[in-house]
């Protein structure tokens, strides 16, 4: 297929660079997670072995049971504290950091330009939370992105990056928790030409926006997918047939789902893509998610499988992004 025989030549390409320093980084790291693990171990030990003589101190009459009380809830207080810093410090995980930055700048980077020299990557900047709220998905309380790509194409304005959007609820006994609404790529599009009404193509029923529901002339499309807006006719017009095939040809041979909203001259998507790729060792601790992280610490730095599921990711996001704009800026 056409997009393997490019990823064969991005790959090749990056086989010729210089990995001598993403290496020793990656070995640095392996070290450094060892030492967070051997400080957890120490920590239960303490704990396991502070518990049993408090209670031997208190068995053999040295302190009453007030005093046992009150000695055992600042020696166990002091234990928590003193392993938590520890804890804290040995995980900020500087080397780890040091590495996954030097993986986007020389791998993730090139990727990105590859498929067009106009496009900039910025590993550790994002897309404006106001962009996506604009966008009109679901509500969220908490919002990160970071994998910065945008340039400027043909008189097309890009911004795309990596998006985890979450709520928080009240869960009981655990308090507030996090919950995730979303993870995945979020592009917003600029284009010259200016849409007449609002429309939003949902993979997922959508309850404030129930009362502009409507229907395609397509069944096929109706059953993948849910559209809203205030004008029937209008987003009839812009939703060619043309456009309904690329979309489900998209989903189809993609298998990510994907939401749409049209709005003014603004074409937002967002690809669920967060399933896709696995975590990397570490990267849970990077909250906008596992695209363009470096592979495991136990594999090799320039892991094929790996670099081709970013790769592919990224082939779908343009391929629909380049179609989805040259149908709709007729």
């Amino acid at each position: 297929m056409e997009e393997d025989e490019k990823f064969n030549e991005i790959y090749n390409e990056l086989l010729k660079l210089n990995i001598d320093e993403l290496e020793i980084l990656k070995e640095e790291s392996k070290k450094e997670n060892g030492h967070v693990e051997n400080i957890a171990v120490i920590g239960i030990i303490i704990s396991i072995i502070l518990i049993p003589c408090m209670f031997f101190i208190y068995a053999i009459g040295i302190v009453s049971i007030s005093v046992w009380r009150i000695l055992t809830i600042i020696l166990i207080g002091i234990t928590c504290i003193s392993i938590g810093v520890k804890m804290a410090n040995a995980t900020e995980y500087k080397k780890y950091n040091e590495y996954r930055g030097a993986f986007k700048e020389k791998v993730i980077k090139p990727m990105v330009s590859s498929f067009n020299k106009k496009l900039n990557y910025i590993y550790n900047s994002g897309i404006n939370r106001y962009d996506y709220e604009d966008s009109n998905f679901e509500k969220f309380d908490i919002y990160s992105s970071e994998d910065l790509i945008e340039g400027n194409i043909n008189n097309i304005e890009l911004k795309m990056g990596e998006v985890l959007a979450e709520k928080t609820k009240y869960d009981g006994d655990y308090g507030t928790r996090e919950y995730e609404i979303f993870q995945g790529l979020f592009a917003k599009i600029e284009i010259p030409k200016q849409f007449n009404t609002n429309i939003y193509i949902r993979r997922k029923y959508q309850d404030n926006l129930k009362n502009m529901k409507i229907e395609i002339n397509d069944e096929e499309f109706n059953r993948y997918f849910y559209v809203y807006s205030s004008n029937n006719a209008e987003a009839s017009q812009v939703l060619t047939q043309n456009l309904i095939e690329i979309l489900l040809n998209f989903r189809k041979i993609s298998n990510i789902d994907f939401d749409i909203t049209l709005k003014n001259n603004y074409i937002y998507i967002r690809l669920h893509t967060g399933e896709i790729k696995k975590q990397s060792t570490m990267s849970y601790r990077n909250r906008n998610g596992s695209l363009f992280e470096p592979p495991n610490l136990n594999k090799e730095v320039l892991n094929r499988e790996e670099i081709y599921i970013n790769y592919k990711i990224l082939y779908f996001s343009f391929d629909l992004i380049n179609k989805i704009v040259k149908e709709t800026n007729r």
